[in-house]
């Protein structure tokens, strides 16, 4: 009884944890004046063609040619669609695997030796068939998947915000 109580404290104090918090350092900064003032008047976004405005068609022209020719962006994209399929595979674990197979095996079996059989040697064919499926899956007890994932995530959205940020600039 008191083996059976120690084991579910600890199996119930291992499901209580998850992924540790992030270290947050007080840097100890002072702000400027009015930087957390939220009666001031700014934009949401800046939007991504913001050059438009000016209804130039030269300038119209020359900005979609240097996104076009920007490497910058091409590698900030391709970055932003690795990391789109590293979430993807990050996310995986959380959800069982299932591996199904289908097989069959076909063996002749030769009576060498036997006396009977007035045509030849005598023999047998055997067909098998085979069908298995396997499901696996990983309980995250401690949170170590979804830590992964959510760092995957963030690490998404940081790309995301880097590709913004690289085309509203140039």
């Amino acid at each position: 009884m008191l083996f059976r109580s120690v084991v579910l404290c600890g199996v119930l104090a291992a499901c209580s944890g998850t992924a540790p918090e992030p270290i947050r350092d007080d840097l100890q900064i002072t702000t400027p004046p009015g930087f957390g003032d939220t009666t001031m008047a700014f934009p949401a976004s800046v939007p991504t063609d913001w050059w438009k405005t000016f209804a130039d068609p030269r300038l119209d022209a020359f900005m979609e040619l240097a996104l076009d020719g920007n490497r910058d962006l091409r590698v900030s994209l391709a970055r932003l669609e690795a990391l789109a399929a590293a979430r993807t595979i990050a996310g995986a674990p959380l959800w069982p695997a299932v591996d199904a197979a289908l097989n069959s095996n076909r063996a002749r079996r030769l009576f060498l030796g036997f006396p009977f059989g007035a045509g030849g040697v005598p023999s047998t064919t055997v067909t098998t068939y085979g069908l298995s499926l396997n499901v696996t899956w990983e309980l995250d007890i401690w949170g170590r998947l979804r830590a992964g994932e959510s760092a995957a995530i963030a690490d998404q959205q940081q790309a995301i915000v880097d590709f913004q940020i690289g085309r509203a600039h140039v």
